[in-house]
């Protein structure tokens, strides 16, 4: 009996959930897509604009078994955009979680646009907070807008995460 106690102490003060989760690590690959909410404009007096986006999205990892698979993320983006309509500079964030409750929140931001090897939106993107199982997460990849619609995106993303 004293023995169960000993344990359950070291167990509270050591915080079993994430003292026995192995650490994780690796590479991944996948698809992500998203589906604007709402978007405010702000005009600029020379012409350009600022689009502050509310969005969803769906992110799948190329192997179905992958702890990235199948998460939805409700994200913020904030868009610099030209007087013709095209990305300037562009930013945000994601809180996302998969069906267990569980998730990470991330930072991303565009790189490159418009041009021969981006002809539409590619990016950064790396993680800075986890819950849950993934408690603990670090990483950082790149993102590619596939195929951009008129309320959203569809996109291919690559990466390298570690969690414990």
């Amino acid at each position: 009996m004293q023995q169960r106690r000993i344990c359950a102490s070291l167990i509270l003060l050591l915080g079993a959930p994430t003292a026995l989760v192995a650490q994780q690590s690796g590479t991944a690959t996948g698809r992500f897509g998203t589906r604007n909410i709402s978007t405010q404009t702000t005009e600029l007096p020379d012409g350009r604009s600022i689009d502050v986006n509310h969005y969803h999205q769906v992110t799948f990892a190329d192997d179905p078994d992958h702890p990235l698979n199948n998460q939805t993320a409700d994200c913020v983006g904030q868009f610099l955009m030209s007087a013709d309509g095209n990305p300037v500079a562009a930013s945000g964030s994601c809180y996302g979680k998969d069906v267990d409750g569980d998730g990470a929140s991330f930072w991303w931001r565009m790189d490159t646009a418009g041009t021969a090897d981006c002809p539409t939106l590619c990016g950064s993107f790396g993680y800075f907070a986890g819950f849950g199982k993934f408690a603990g997460i670090t990483g950082t990849g790149t993102w590619r807008v596939t195929a951009p619609f008129e309320e959203g995106n569809l996109g291919v993303w690559e990466g390298s995460y570690s969690m414990r």
